[in-house]
């Protein structure tokens, strides 16, 4: 005989949101599962959300199939280039972006961001002369993400960055006609460098060390290379002079105030001190003739004040452990009390023994009474059910 065990949780934000949507059963099975952390199923339910008539209905499903794939990719297939659940997710939050409606559009875009990542970061680790091609499709579909996700994406940097890592890792030696589709490759991709940004050095010389040419080329390279190093240290040199004027300057900013400070705190010491002593001439004689009684009365108020105080303490202390001592007690019995009744709601040695094979019962609560607790029993069609609340 097969048993069902039966396990419900509280889903706070998913439920109250399939119970909105209870026509759409699919799509509700679907996010009870993604809370769960269940992922196959709810990507078996998902599926059949999006297959399902109605555009609202469409776009909640196919912003959760996304979401889903994309999940599944995290979990699964993080170390798979070509990943599958990873190109349904794009598809689909792609498709997401093509509603009218927008309310799913923010957080579709944050995740294309997120997709677009891995991919440039699958294109960097498996860049060889081997993947080259296969990387450069990469990066297309990374920019091509990126202008999802941002319309006014752009980096020239980044692009000749990779144009130089792709030809660099390609290699080209010996007979060029053996290499011919890996030459024209490379010198593509010094030439987009160079449209790009026409005096970048190692562009440059790159291009010319391919295409053989070591007299003018090579040397107009070095040269350009030459003035860049050249104009990057007189750049350096005057960034350390400016810092060092605007240092110089703080400095004698910082001195000036410093003066000012120096002075102002004299001449407000001095008077100060000047009026300190005036007081002391004036009060001296005063505080002398009244601090003699002004002592005795304090002390003896402070005497009389004391033992009042201790009396009334006694009395307050007396009633207060009273009370504790009673509310302990009225505390103590409901909380035992509370514990039988939660021991008369757990199944029995005896009806688990003759209701399960291979089990075990680890029931361990904090305190004397338990958050949670598990029961079990026959239900009404005869099959064998436990719960745990």
């Amino acid at each position: 005989m097969k048993y069902f065990i039966y396990i419900s949780f509280v889903l706070m934000p998913f439920l109250a949101f399939t119970q909105q949507n209870s026509k759409n059963e699919n799509l509700s099975n679907a996010l009870e599962y993604l809370e769960n952390g269940e992922l196959d199923s709810a990507k078996k339910y998902i599926d059949l959300a999006s297959l399902e008539n109605g555009s609202e209905n469409n776009l909640k499903a196919f912003y959760y199939k996304g979401y889903i794939y994309k999940e599944l990719y995290k979990k699964k297939e993080n170390l798979n280039s070509e990943s599958p659940s990873r190109i349904a997710a794009i598809e689909d939050l792609i498709r997401v972006l093509t509603f009218k409606d927008t309310t799913y559009h923010e957080s579709s875009r944050k995740i294309l961001k997120y997709l677009a990542a891995t991919l440039f970061n699958d294109m960097v680790r498996t860049l060889n002369g081997n993947t080259v091609r296969k990387s450069i499709s990469r990066f297309e579909k990374f920019k091509f993400l990126m202008h999802k996700v941002d319309s006014n994406y752009k980096n020239e940097k980044g692009q000749i960055q990779f144009n130089l890592a792709c030809a660099s890792a390609l290699s080209i030696r010996g007979d060029i006609n053996a290499n011919i589709n890996n030459y024209n490759l490379a010198l593509g991709l010094y030439d987009e460098t160079l449209a790009l940004d026409n005096d970048n050095p190692s562009a440059m010389y790159n291009r010319a060390v391919l295409l053989g040419d070591y007299t003018s080329e090579l040397l107009r390279a070095e040269k350009r290379i030459l003035k860049k190093e050249e104009e990057k240290k007189e750049a350096e040199i005057e960034l350390l002079n400016q810092e060092k004027k605007l240092l110089e300057k703080e400095r004698e900013i910082n001195e000036h105030e410093l003066n000012k400070e120096k002075l102002e705190i004299e001449k407000n010491q001095f008077k100060i001190k000047t009026q300190k002593e005036k007081i002391k001439q004036e009060e001296s004689a005063r505080v002398f003739f009244y601090l003699g009684i002004g002592l005795l009365i304090l002390f003896a108020g402070f005497m009389v004040y004391r033992y009042r105080l201790s009396q009334q303490q006694n009395l307050i202390i007396e009633k207060q452990r009273d009370e504790v001592k009673e509310a302990h007690r009225e505390i103590r019995d409901s909380i035992n009390y509370a514990e039988r009744i939660q021991r008369s709601f757990l199944a029995t040695d005896e009806l688990l023994d003759n209701n399960l094979k291979d089990y075990f019962v680890f029931f361990q609560p904090k305190d004397v009474v338990s958050g949670d607790f598990y029961w079990a029993g026959k239900l009404a069609d005869n099959n064998f059910a436990v719960v745990n609340a």
